[in-house]
């Protein structure tokens, strides 16, 4: 019964997708999205309820779950890969890439509702800019 509730979870993940702006929807790996493309259970009618929020969906533990790691997996990779940039010692891609990360986590910061954070992340942002003008670019002046 659960491996049906997965693909029921699958079908909904798929219908769910089709309300989500295309450039969000691409930050799923695509290898992800075609998984849950084939192996969803096609002859399960579910139907986004347009006169509902989001949290107000019907929706099965096991797509809420998949939905959590979705999400949870994007601040992995980004510490992963600020991790490696930092490991690098070249202070003008640390500059370059904490513009980019900080970006990034302000966005899931603000996506997930933690908006404490997310002024954080603007703060460090806008820090980090000033850190590229005052180091890079003024200094080559």
């Amino acid at each position: 019964m659960m491996e049906d509730n997965y693909a029921k979870a699958y079908k909904e993940i798929v219908e769910i997708l089709k309300y989500v702006p295309e450039e969000n929807v691409n930050k799923i790996p695509k290898e992800m999205r075609d998984m849950f493309e084939a192996e969803q259970l096609k002859t399960y009618n579910f139907q986004i309820d347009t006169e509902k929020t989001f949290e107000e969906q019907e929706l099965l533990e096991e797509t809420k779950a998949i939905l959590d790691n979705i999400f949870s997996l994007l601040p992995a990779i980004a510490s992963y890969i600020y991790l490696f940039i930092l490991l690098s010692k070249n202070m003008k891609l640390v500059r370059k890439s904490t513009v980019a990360l900080r970006l990034l986590w302000a966005v899931y910061d603000f996506i997930v509702k933690a908006y404490t954070t997310f002024v954080l992340d603007i703060f460090s942002f806008i820090s980090s800019l000033i850190a590229i003008y005052r180091l890079d670019i003024k200094k080559q002046k």
